[in-house]
């Protein structure tokens, strides 16, 4: 048996490594002073560059052909999926988000960041830019930074921003070579050759950071320059060991490179049915000439080429000579659509569907589909879509983060540096229904809630000091005046007629509905007893004319000395007494000038101007 020792004894020629962690000194060091395992160039069979030092490109458009690269984007059924899914993101919300919400200075900072990014020109158009990176696998915006007051202070914001196309950009090797985060370059074209000179002002020896590259010359930023661009990147992945030209793929790769080969054959099956339909849509024609005879072969190829006619696709064939034959003629072969219509299955169903998929994940939201009464097929293709969604807006979160949003902030809150501001899309609307009636449930077992939470989940705000408000005291004042017992009537019976018109002046609108309800209801009983009245008049006067013909005087004299001479007032609470209108004992009238006016004021002291 070998002992432990014996074991783990270095065998003589080998070269003993050190064991120990060149960071281990340090207290808290990550193990080899965080830097990576190997540079991530020395992980292919072998390395394809030029004197530059960058990655070629991985692309596999680009790699076959520059020009097939270029003609993908006038595809309309491959643009059509690449475009809705750039718009689906950019037309999204979008707010920012510090990391303590809580904290009233990260609060007033996101705010101030929001009103500043609120300010770039087509800042839909320039999150759109930037997911064109999902065409191509990378994309980039050119920053322009200018003073702009806002709010009453001078603010740095970006007053004009351009596209950069993704493949202008090239990216320097991970070797280890290099001290900054990530060398980037811009190719530019011949004007940089030594002699010249930039915009006819600069000359090109001062632009120390022009190198020639596999592509070009390319033009490498200084590592001050990198926050005038913004890069977005979609699938960031490594390349495989065998194919050292794949290595670039760590900067991104797009939709043009996963389906270019599906592309290439459903172009060249398109190319094979236009030949078809032009060999064979207009039929085709065999003219007969005779056999051996190199005269009458010449003839009849003469005249079915000068021949006006639909058919062009003409078939020479010579006849044998004999007694019973003809030696001369034309046989016609009409068309057939069936092999047009398998060409045209295999271009649509298969390349065009295995496009859609790849891009949309599902073909229901661009094309109509088997469905039937009650299938869910739909919800199952928009979930998949949805989280297609989610997936680009989250990449273009982070990098509308670090691009964007921290530039602004080192310029404008440099006191804050250190505070992260993280910018987000709003890709999900709540279930506000379900999330009300669960939490409602748990605020009647005794769990507590945050007033912030909910007030966000129904999308309200929390009102000021200054703001009108509605609350559980007002709606109960309003039930009880619905019932009877509106402001201002006491606690009168059915029979007692009021002699003020129970109106609050300067209330809340329902509560004036809620006055004009009860006292509508109080004067339909009002109408009763003025009713009876009215009948007991009448069987009164009956008598006075009666009594006025035996004693020689008239019945309204009677009838008016009987009469108590004591009007009552019909008024309205708080308005003015010009309004007030002397009825007849046992009415109750209320002029339209006085309603409207009592309306008026109730509502205009709500703040109701267009209603009143």
């Amino acid at each position: 048996m070998l002992t432990d020792e014996e074991k783990f004894e270095t065998p003589v020629g080998a070269v003993e490594l050190d064991p120990k962690d060149p960071a281990a000194a340090v207290p808290g060091m990550a193990p080899n002073f965080g830097r990576d395992v190997t540079p991530h160039v020395a992980t292919f069979v072998g390395i394809v560059s030029s004197f530059a030092r960058v990655y070629r490109p991985s692309d596999e458009a680009i790699k076959h052909s520059w020009d097939n690269a270029r003609f993908m984007l006038n595809d309309p059924m491959v643009m059509e999926c690449v475009e809705q899914r750039q718009r689906s993101v950019s037309l999204l919300n979008w707010h920012l988000e510090p990391e303590d919400a809580n904290d009233p200075a990260q609060k007033e900072m996101a705010d101030e960041l929001t009103r500043i990014i609120k300010r770039i020109p087509r800042f839909m158009q320039y999150r759109e830019s930037l997911q064109r990176a999902i065409w191509c696998g990378k994309y980039a915006n050119t920053h322009r930074f200018g003073w702009r007051r806002l709010g009453g202070r001078m603010r740095l914001h970006l007053e004009r921003w351009r596209p950069l196309h993704g493949d202008k950009l090239v990216f320097g090797y991970d070797d280890w070579s290099q001290t900054v985060r990530e060398r980037v370059g811009i190719r530019v074209g011949a004007g940089f050759q030594l002699g010249s000179k930039v915009a006819d002002r600069w000359p090109v020896e001062k632009f120390k950071q022009v190198e020639p590259t596999d592509q070009g010359l390319a033009y490498f930023l200084n590592p001050w320059e990198r926050p005038l661009l913004a890069i977005h990147k979609h699938l960031i992945e490594d390349g495989e060991f065998e194919d050292p030209q794949s290595a670039g793929k760590i900067h991104g790769i797009g939709i043009r490179s996963r389906i270019y080969w599906a592309w290439y054959q459903k172009q060249e099956t398109l190319a094979f049915l236009m030949d078809h339909i032009e060999r064979t849509a207009t039929g085709i024609e065999i003219w007969y000439y005779p056999w051996g005879n190199e005269e009458a072969r010449k003839r009849t190829e003469q005249a079915a080429t000068e021949r006006v006619g639909e058919g062009r696709n003409i078939i020479l064939v010579p006849r044998p000579v004999g007694d019973d034959s003809h030696s001369y003629g034309v046989d016609r072969i009409e068309p057939s659509a069936a092999g047009v219509e398998i060409l045209k299955e295999v271009i649509e169903k298969f390349f065009g569907h295995q496009i859609k998929r790849y891009i949309l994940g599902q073909t229901m939201t661009t094309e109509a589909g088997p469905a039937g009464l009650g299938s869910s097929q739909a919800e199952v293709h928009m979930d998949t879509y949805m989280q297609i969604v989610r997936y680009d807006a989250t990449n273009a979160e982070e990098t509308l983060t670090t691009d964007l949003v921290e530039p602004l902030k080192l310029f404008n809150c440099p006191h804050m540096a250190e505070v992260p501001v993280y910018f987000r899309i709003d890709t999900e609307a709540p279930d506000v229904e379900s999330k009300l009636k669960a939490w409602k449930d748990a605020f009647d077992m005794g769990m507590e809630i945050k007033e912030q939470d909910l007030m966000d989940l129904v999308g309200a705000s929390k009102p000021s000091p200054d703001d009108r408000v509605l609350s559980r005291q007002q709606q109960a004042q309003i039930d009880q005046a619905s019932q009877g017992s509106a402001p201002g009537m006491g606690d009168q019976g059915a029979n007692d007629r009021p002699s003020v018109f129970g109106m609050p002046r300067g209330d809340d609108a329902d509560k004036v509905w809620a006055a004009l309800q009860a006292n509508r209801q109080r004067g339909e009983a009002d109408d009763l007893d003025r009713r009876a009245d009215d009948r007991d008049d009448a069987a009164s006067d009956s008598k006075d004319y009666s009594a006025a013909s035996a004693q020689g005087t008239t019945p309204s004299e009677n009838s008016e000395r009987r009469r108590v001479e004591t009007p009552t007032t019909a008024t309205i609470e708080g308005a003015p007494a010009a309004v007030a209108t002397p009825s007849p004992p046992g009415t109750l009238t209320v002029t339209l000038g006085a309603l409207r006016s009592a309306l008026a004021d109730a509502f205009r002291t709500r703040g109701y101007q267009k209603l009143a």
